[in-house]
């Protein structure tokens, strides 16, 4: 089992003091990968030369240290891999996150990995930890990340309503982070609405439009994804 417990590393530059990581605490079971989402800068790499033992934390650290010198040869129980699809193709990015399953399956490695794909940490990593600014925002599966921060979005073509009046309906639904008229067109209104957990609020919509006597003619919903959640934890998009 990993732990580690109030991680603190400060770099001096230029006279000033600058935060890298600051109290990182977290625990890994055998055999369990951890995938590490961040922008640049949120202290990422730092954290994974400190686990690798190729730097000295100030403060904390993990209770189980292990010297890895290329990443997965000779079965370690632990491995630290900062960003290791940097600058692969598609095809190389598959192979990998293919061995890293495997190699996690066969030998029980415990895997931390960095990554800039969205889609590779879904599909290695069994928990995920966002990282900012040299600190944990979130953890949890992806599916806990993506069912507590990602936005649905709901595009509603709407008949028989004035646009006045959908735009009250929506602005008091507290459920609703946004709603935005894209077009009126022939008396249909075409809404696009943000809102999460899409299957709670949709009878709450469909109420208030019999109540008004509008007449929905179609409904599209885009279900959030982790790259969404990652944008609003954290203001930036996921960029390889």
């Amino acid at each position: 089992m990993i732990e580690v417990h109030d991680l603190v590393k400060r770099y001096r530059y230029r006279g000033k003091v600058k935060t890298a990581v600051l109290d990182l605490s977290f625990s890994l079971n055998d055999g369990r990968s951890l995938g590490v989402l961040g922008p640049n800068g949120a202290g990422k790499s730092t954290t994974m030369r400190i686990l690798a033992t190729l730097m000295k934390p100030d403060s904390g650290g993990q209770r189980r240290r292990v010297d890895i010198a290329m990443g997965l040869v000779n079965n370690p129980s632990a491995a630290f891999l900062d960003e290791p699809s940097a600058g692969l193709d598609p095809d190389a990015r598959e192979d990998l996150c293919n061995l890293l399953l495997s190699v996690r399956k066969q030998f029980g490695t415990s895997i931390v990995i960095t990554t800039h794909y969205i889609e590779e940490a879904e599909r290695v990593a069994d928990n995920i930890m966002v990282m900012d600014k040299g600190s944990i925002v979130s953890e949890g599966s992806p599916q806990q990340l993506s069912n507590q921060y990602a936005q649905d979005t709901i595009t509603l073509a709407i008949k028989n309503a004035r646009k006045d009046d959908l735009s009250s309906i929506f602005s008091a639904m507290s459920a609703i982070d946004e709603s935005l008229l894209l077009n009126e067109d022939d008396s249909i209104c075409n809404v696009q609405i943000k809102a999460l957990h899409s299957p709670k609020v949709l009878p709450d919509i469909l109420r208030e439009m019999n109540r008004i006597g509008a007449e929905i003619t179609s409904i599209d919903v885009r279900q959030g994804s982790l790259n969404d959640a990652f944008l609003r934890l954290t203001g930036n998009e996921a960029t390889p």
